[in-house]
């Protein structure tokens, strides 16, 4: 009998060992799929998709910190993956966790360019150098229908401008006001100086809030805007891509050397435009933003921190400047050959040779009008 027990016991703790004290598993995924839209950099940060309840404070920073995440690669030529379904892996002290992150495409190609053209009675004009389409799969086709526009002869007529993907599922139109007149530009005063008040972005700490900073000084100029600077920077859209919203946090840093924080003209003229009048002008040449500022129409232009030479490079979303910043002009002097700049980061008044803002304005050629 006792040897009965005996060799029962043993096969008990045999049995305990292998069961009883197994470690349970800490990592789990906070859903079972996860799904990021075409265009964006997948993030390898291991706490974006896992679910911590239940560890404490300690356990969750150990894996935070600890912890490798790793993803199935496509052979794509871009920084971001194409669509489709991607098996990611993270480990942690032995345990490996596996689960799918799907990309998907819901947003149709972006038209750039601006809303209203003027031209010249007789001019011949080549509509396509004015604007440019953001898809971040094969576009099947970009159409402009100008075939109601007569250029000989005075009057508004509308361009239409269709962007349709290679699938034929997402596809995105604009209707474009052209005037055609008998001359394209107003007569330049010799010199227009707009008095906007200025504001600057680190009084409120927004070391990246250039892009609201320059707009609100406008729209306190046309008084437009009664909210204070700090809560106009934060309103503003968010998104991955700025192409959509704002790409980063206005108020911080990046942490990344692939980081991008700014917003372009759609969506931040999409988030003001109930302030005022306020117009996409982007691919205009010099002598349009002249023509704005003398109809006492502030621009806000994407050009580069201090009027530096444009570095040009290639991030998840497309091609970009690197040293991106953005101020607002607010004047010109013919003689001089200068614009005025209010620089939302330079307290003092910059004046900049048509020259020099030119090269750091042609990379992009962003830029907004307030009415």
């Amino acid at each position: 009998m006792k040897a009965w027990i005996k060799i029962c016991l043993c096969i008990g703790i045999s049995l305990f060992g292998l069961t009883g004290c197994q470690k349970d598993k800490i990592l789990k995924p906070k859903q079972e799929t996860f799904q990021i839209e075409l265009g964006n950099k997948i993030p390898l940060e291991a706490k974006l998709y896992l679910n911590f309840d239940g560890l404490t404070a300690k356990q969750t920073q150990d894996i935070e910190r600890n912890s490798i995440m790793s993803l199935q690669k496509s052979n794509q030529s871009h920084s971001y993956e194409d669509v489709g379904i991607y098996q990611a892996q993270i480990k942690y002290q032995g345990e490996v966790l596996e689960f799918p992150i799907e990309v998907i495409q819901t947003r149709a190609p972006v038209i750039l360019g601006p809303n209203t053209l003027y031209l010249q009675q007789g001019q011949q004009y080549d509509f396509q150098e004015k604007y440019r389409m953001i898809c971040y799969s094969e576009l099947k086709e970009t159409k402009f229908d100008s075939s109601n526009i007569d250029i000989h002869k005075v009057g508004t007529y509308s361009l239409i401008i269709k962007a349709m993907t290679k699938d034929n599922q997402l596809s995105s139109q604009r209707n474009i006001t052209v005037h055609v007149q008998k001359k394209v530009h107003s007569i330049n005063k010799k010199t227009v100086f707009i008095d906007v008040p200025y504001y600057n972005q680190m009084d409120v700490n927004a070391p990246n809030g250039c892009e609201t900073t320059a707009l609100y000084m406008a729209l306190k100029y046309k008084r437009k805007v009664n909210i204070e600077l700090v809560d106009f920077i934060r309103r503003q859209p968010s998104s991955q891509s700025p192409y959509f919203g704002f790409s980063g946090d206005p108020f911080g840093l990046p942490s990344q050397a692939d980081d991008y924080y700014t917003i372009f003209p759609t969506p931040l003229i999409q988030y003001a435009k109930d302030y005022g009048g306020l117009r996409d002008i982007s691919g205009s040449d010099l002598a349009d933003i002249r023509d704005e500022l003398t109809n006492d129409h502030p621009v806000v232009a994407w050009v580069t921190g201090n009027l530096y030479e444009p570095q040009l490079k290639t991030y998840y979303f497309g091609q970009a400047v690197k040293n991106l910043h953005i101020v607002l002009v607010n004047g010109y002097d013919m003689n001089k050959e200068i614009f005025y700049i209010q620089d939302p980061m330079n307290r003092e008044l910059k004046e900049v040779s048509f020259q020099d803002f030119a090269l750091a304005y042609n990379a992009m050629k962003f830029a907004i009008c307030v009415e």
